[in-house]
């Protein structure tokens, strides 16, 4: 914690940044309140009398946007020279953004819509150790509560930035003063000061509930309404060339935590993460893709409710009449069926109807601005496409989308990098007890731990790598469907000049069809047992768990080179330098992990035999059995399978042994043995 002086400095330099950043994004926050409004579909106060539908022309297009960026992408972390801790990191993250942990996937939806409404995203992404125990958290942050230096569109860039409206109970101030998080003298202060921000930024506030209010919702104070607590603020300003963190009060300018950040956060990054969908690298509040799409979604609006009032008008119109001449003149107000409406006697009320002229170009202007939105906006719903349904117009179409929302996508993966960069340093810097982590490798799915320890010697993740997400996929999908009937086409056409294995894999890979299927459909001779495959790999889990599995009585060569493969590839335990040579050094670790898996695979070389033997003499009956049931039909000539060896074997070759014979089973154990030998 940073002293007394330093931090008061701190925090009088910091409200006034609060208070400059509030007044700089006023302007643009009333936008979007006016956009959110819209989108909400609230409408406008008009008189009573006037036609006022909200049609939803803004949320429609907004909608089919996101639609088109709603998948969240996929990380890849490269630790210099460490491949394997790499994999570890992406395996932890995929756990820890799952739905039932961080939720990413939820949140993510969330920030886009903000961006896609506000212009910006905002999150904050960084992990926590309660009792030592690791948690993640990816939160995203409420554009109206946010605050930056409006002077430069990359956060970092700025010299300050935060969130305010942070609802803090009395409880929570005394545990986190407790624990040390927060300094307990500072924390007695600001309970003492009557004059504290209790009720948040008002404007902030305001702008909130009406986005509630928008949509019906009757909110007049939060949901920690009831409870005796502060509204704090949470600052990162850079000062005299330093970053400093802070966690204030601003109306009575009393700080409980005032650290450098980089004791707050190890990386030394701020743990907010900001992206623009139109970046302007000097404005950090630049337009979103609703700036656009809302002075046209307001016309036609007031287009099509005009054409309704004018409908209306022609439908009832009004009327010229000599006042005198009814008994009572009230009674042209309201249609009522079939009405005798009397006049007094000797009067000719002399009725003229007032006529409104038809409107005959307003559903044809409505129709041009939409068409015009989607066309400028290079995001149309395929709906109302009339181009030529082939794939190739397809594909272009998706392509020309992908070209128009490409600076999206490519703001966002970039803040979804910086995302991940600060999950790496979560783990590294919160991850105070070893984790399991489920792993893919070529022997499938494993269960393996991360602790501290894999990052004791990383300075810094060298890269990560963004991919995927909804355009990708639909590009993908198109690319797949064209090259699969290109393989079609070839395969009809030039049958003998293909490799047929290559074509079965490009075909079935294409379909989605993942390495492990793909190796089953292409196992003729049925080789490959499927359960014997789980069977290794539950028995991989156990022994990784420093658990040891009972014997598989079934097991058979699939079993064993399923652990042995895994041993391979997954567990090397020669440690490595920084340079990639061998250190001279061994992970005792995981030498123990493939020592002990090793000797698993050896106690069942015996029983591995034994049921290859029980299946090559199950298969040899069969065969056996079917010569016999075919022997009637045989015709001269025919030859045993002995004797097709034999006439097939080359000159000096000796004749493949056939199964369930002696010398069959004396060559199936030596090939055994080998395996297992390594």
């Amino acid at each position: 914690m940073l002293n007394e002086t330093i931090a008061n400095k701190l925090t009088a330099v910091a409200c006034e940044q609060l208070k400059q950043g509030l007044e700089a994004k006023k302007k643009r926050m009333d936008v979007i309140v006016e956009i959110n409004n819209l989108y909400n579909n609230k409408t406008i106060e008009l008189a009573d009398s006037v036609m006022n539908i909200p049609f939803p022309i803004l949320a429609g297009q907004i909608d089919l946007l996101y639609s088109k960026i709603d998948n969240p992408p996929t990380l890849t972390f490269k630790v210099p020279n460490k491949p394997s801790l790499s994999d570890k990191v992406q395996a932890a993250w995929v756990q820890e953004s799952s739905s039932t942990r961080a939720g990413w996937q939820r949140k993510d939806r969330a920030e886009k819509k903000f961006a896609m409404l506000c212009g910006r995203g905002v999150a904050k992404v960084y992990a926590t150790s309660v009792n030592n125990k690791y948690q993640s958290h990816y939160d995203v942050v409420d554009i109206y509560s946010f605050i930056a230096d409006p002077t430069r569109g990359f956060l970092e860039d700025g010299n300050y930035h935060g969130e305010c409206d942070i609802f803090k109970t009395h409880k929570s101030l005394d545990d986190g003063a407790t624990a040390g998080i927060y300094d307990k003298t500072q924390v007695l202060k600001l309970k003492t000061i009557k004059e504290t921000m209790k009720n948040g930024q008002q404007q902030v506030v305001v702008n909130k509930f009406d986005r509630l209010k928008a949509l019906g919702v009757d909110v007049e104070s939060t949901s920690f309404a009831g409870q005796e607590g502060v509204n704090m603020t949470e600052w990162i300003m850079r000062f005299e060339g330093t970053w400093y963190y802070l966690f204030m009060e601003p109306m009575s300018r009393t700080w409980i935590r005032a650290e450098e950040l980089k004791d707050v956060f190890a990386s030394g990054k701020t743990p907010f993460v900001s992206w623009a969908t139109h970046y302007d690298e000097y404005n950090f509040w630049s337009k979103g893709p609703s700036d656009d799409v809302y002075p046209i979604a307001e016309a036609i609006r007031f287009i099509l409710n005009n054409a309704l009032e004018n409908e209306k008008r022609r439908a009832r119109p009004m009327r010229i009449v000599d006042a005198g001449a009814l008994m009572d003149i009230n009674e042209l107000q309201d249609y009522i069926p079939d009405n005798v409406i009397l006049t007094n006697p000797g009067k000719n009320p002399n009725i003229i109807t007032v006529e409104t002229p038809e409107v005959t170009t307003s559903i044809n202007l409505a129709e041009f601005l939409d068409g015009m939105i989607q066309n400028k906006s290079g995001v149309a719903d395929q709906g109302i496409d009339s181009a030529d349904p082939k794939v190739g117009v397809y594909y272009g179409r998706l392509q020309q989308e992908a070209d128009r929302i490409g600076t999206i996508n490519k703001e966002y993966s970039e803040s979804y990098a910086h995302m991940g960069y600060r999950f790496f340093w979560g783990l590294k810097q919160h991850l105070t007890s070893a984790k399991q982590i489920e792993m893919l490798g070529k022997g499938g799915i494993k269960l393996q731990e991360l602790s501290r320890f894999d990052f004791k010697d990383v300075d810094d993740v060298d890269d990560v790598l963004v991919s995927g997400g909804s355009s990708e996929q639909e590009l993908s999908a198109v690319e797949s469907k064209q090259k699969s009937e290109a393989l079609a086409a070839l395969s009809a056409a030039f049958p003998q000049q293909l490799n047929p294995q290559w074509v079965i894999r490009t075909s079935l890979k294409n379909a989605g069809f993942d390495d492990e299927d793909i190796a089953e459909a292409m196992d003729a001779q049925a080789s490959l047992d499927r359960e014997q495959i789980e069977e290794a790999d539950q028995a991989i889990q156990d022994i990784m768990l420093g658990n040891m599995p009972d014997m598989n009585m079934g097991a058979d060569i699939a079993f064993v080179t399923r652990i042995m493969d895994y041993v391979r590839t997954e567990l090397n335990w020669v440690k490595l330098d920084k340079n990639g040579n061998e250190s001279g050094e061994i992970d005792k670790k995981v030498k123990d992990q493939s020592d002990r898996l090793l000797a698993y695979v050896a106690a069942h070389q015996r029983t591995v035999m034994d049921n290859m033997n029980r299946k090559q003499q199950q298969a040899q009956m069969a065969q056996t059995m079917a010569q016999g049931a075919q022997a009637a039909l045989a015709v001269p000539g025919d030859q045993t399978q002995q004797q097709q060896n034999t006439q097939l074997a080359q000159p000096g070759e000796t004749p493949t042994p056939v199964a369930g014979t002696p010398s069959g089973t004396a060559a199936m154990s030596q090939g055994i043995t080998g395996a297992l030998g390594g």
